[in-house]
């Protein structure tokens, strides 16, 4: 046997009789030679040694045994430690892995310094009963589940300047975070608010579609503080202006070379327009839908005026000097034309 087999042989004796003892003369009584046949003393002898001999070979047994059983303790450890070994890597690599996943999208949006918040946009649809009144009336209904949830938010509201299709307006509620919008949604919805307001002025104003189903979230993000913010907010209100524009990438381009442009260029654009215009408010904002867009676009881009007037007149001065930077804009993304709303603040968490 060896220490690698998986039985355990025991060792054959073999026994060679001494010649010390025997007899050497020849007896003549039967005409044989009796030389090798052993006296009873010679018996004895032999019987001893045989004894000797096989208490020597189950020593040495015990001894291989013990040996063997050695051998297989000392790769058995070896082995155990070999899987413990493996298994606190394995381990260590699974809490690596939870400890370093892949970044979603809200991550990576919310950690960018040019973060602004979350907006969901609700396609508003008028009723056959839609009025002044009764919208005063459902936007005061509306606020109050709105504060109910007990969660910060900014609401505004556009209406298109030109009639649209798909909407009558567009209902916008902004959060400082995804997780503020997943909790005012789980809220709103346990609390039946749509369900309240629909009972109360069911043609007055439809928000969302019936199933939520036109409700669209953005990423917003606002490298620049809005110049000469206001702060009018009311039925008695003058609406701001509002230019919206739907942008794609051309290929081999994306968001490093537009803020690249938006840094290098437009901010010392914007910083001398300000100077010379001190009394201008002002501001854009790019948003990234959080969904798929069908058809697609890549990012929306929004200017903010405090009325037309300002509107037009920042337009002019951008068509006179900016021209060499709209190239470059134009260089990476393909945007149409410009939508114009008006634009009205129900609620102000923040300057929106």
């Amino acid at each position: 046997g060896s220490p690698n087999s998986s039985a355990i042989t025991i060792l054959p004796a073999t026994v060679r009789a001494p010649a010390i003892g025997y007899l050497e003369s020849p007896q003549a009584n039967n005409g044989l030679s009796m030389d090798f046949l052993p006296n009873a003393e010679t018996l004895e002898t032999l019987n001893f040694h045989l004894w000797l001999l096989r208490f020597k070979n189950a020593i040495l047994n015990l001894l291989y045994i013990t040996n063997y059983w050695r051998i297989f303790m000392k790769k058995l450890i070896i082995l155990f430690t070999v899987l413990l070994a493996v298994a606190g890597c394995t381990e260590t690599e699974d809490q690596a892995a939870v400890a370093d996943p892949t970044p979603s999208m809200t991550e990576l949006a919310e950690a960018n310094p040019s973060y602004w918040g979350y907006i969901d946009y609700l396609w508003a649809e008028n009723g056959d009963s839609f009025s002044d009144d009764g919208f005063a009336a459902y936007l005061a209904d509306w606020i109050v589940e709105a504060d109910a949830i007990d969660v910060p938010y900014s609401s505004f509201g556009y209406v298109p300047s030109m009639p649209n299709e798909n909407f009558d307006g567009l209902w916008a509620v902004a959060w400082k975070s995804k997780a503020l919008r997943d909790e005012a949604w789980e809220k709103w919805i346990a609390n039946g608010s749509s369900e309240k307001l629909a009972s109360s002025h069911s043609q007055t104003l439809t928000l969302g579609g019936e199933n939520y189903e036109n409700v669209f979230g953005f990423y917003a993000f606002r490298p620049r503080a809005l110049s000469n913010p206001w702060d009018d907010i009311g039925p008695d209100q003058k609406p701001y202006n509002v230019d919206i524009m739907f942008c794609s990438f051309n290929d081999g381009q994306g968001y490093e070379q537009l803020r690249d442009t938006v840094t290098n260029d437009l901010t010392p654009w914007l910083d001398a327009y300000e100077l010379e215009n001190p009394t201008a408010s002002y501001n854009f904002s790019i948003e990234v839908p959080s969904y798929k867009p069908d058809p697609s676009f890549d990012y929306i881009w929004k200017n903010i005026h405090r009325n037309t007037v300002q509107a037009d007149a920042g337009n002019a001065a951008w068509a006179a000097t900016g021209s060499e930077i709209q190239e470059k804009f134009d260089d990476i993304a393909n945007c149409q034309p410009p939508a114009r709303f008006a634009g009205y603040s129900f609620v102000n968490e923040d300057d929106v």
